[in-house]
């Protein structure tokens, strides 16, 4: 009776090890389609650039950069800094011009990679405020 009580323990165990188990599994499923559904940081970044370029400072300056050097240099975008290089929620984004020389930064955005939300940062105060403040403070 002793013997088959200890297996009967064992068998319960078991049983409920594999529920656990199962649903571990189902977790983990669950996980992998979460993550499937996220866009990848390529398709991110291209979303980026895509804002970035469609921004009205950025156009103007792209064309008064053309205009100025009749075609000879353009406005580059590039990614300064990705999100998991600086531990942060944002990708830090650089618009300059190639002067030949060097680069030249005319303006630095951060983009939060949740909402795509676009920041500025403002070099002089070395604070990241609204595109809406920012705007506000270059039209005075």
């Amino acid at each position: 009776m002793k013997f088959s009580s200890s297996i009967l323990l064992y068998l319960i165990l078991v049983s409920c090890n594999q529920n656990n188990n199962n649903a571990d599994n189902q977790k983990s499923k669950d996980k992998v389609n979460k993550i499937s559904t996220v866009i990848s940081p390529s398709k991110i970044e291209e979303k980026i650039y895509n804002i970035i370029y469609s921004l009205p400072e950025v156009k103007e300056r792209a064309k008064y950069i053309e205009k100025e050097t009749k075609g000879i240099h353009h406005l580059k975008v590039w990614i300064n800094q990705r999100p998991e290089e600086s531990n942060e929620k944002y990708y830090w984004i650089k618009v300059g011009e190639d002067n030949g020389t060097n680069l030249v930064t005319n303006f630095n955005f951060f983009v939060d990679t949740i909402n795509l939300e676009v920041k500025y940062l403002d070099i002089t105060t070395d604070k990241i405020i609204s595109l809406e403040s920012w705007r506000k403070e270059t039209r005075r």
